[in-house]
């Protein structure tokens, strides 16, 4: 099984965390979010550097979003009503504060 479908799964499961490792982020971001636009879902991306973006605009270098208040965000959207589209958030790079412990 190619490791696309195997997120295509994982998505359509309603899994609620999914963790790449890869040698080509890049790559592996951009197939992911077509997975999920696929599936019909909002899509969004926060990096460190850049804060908060949509995929296919312009980011708009909004870095002053710290990676707790990124977290608090994805918690609140899963509080809207079950009308809304599903949500995903690609966070790249959050790996690094989970291996150095970041408060």
């Amino acid at each position: 099984m190619e490791w696309t479908e195997h997120v295509a799964l994982l998505m359509k499961s309603l899994c609620s965390l999914l963790y790449l490792g890869t040698s080509n982020p890049k790559v592996a971001a951009r197939k992911t979010a077509d997975i999920a636009f696929g599936l019909g879902m909002e899509v969004y991306g926060y990096n460190i550097g850049e804060g908060l973006w949509r995929p296919g605009q312009e980011k708009s270098k909004n870095a002053d979003i710290d990676p707790i208040e990124m977290l608090n965000r994805i918690i609140k959207s899963g509080h809207e009503p079950f009308n809304s589209k599903r949500k995903f958030f690609l966070l790249e790079h959050f790996d690094v504060l989970l291996e150095k412990r970041d408060p």
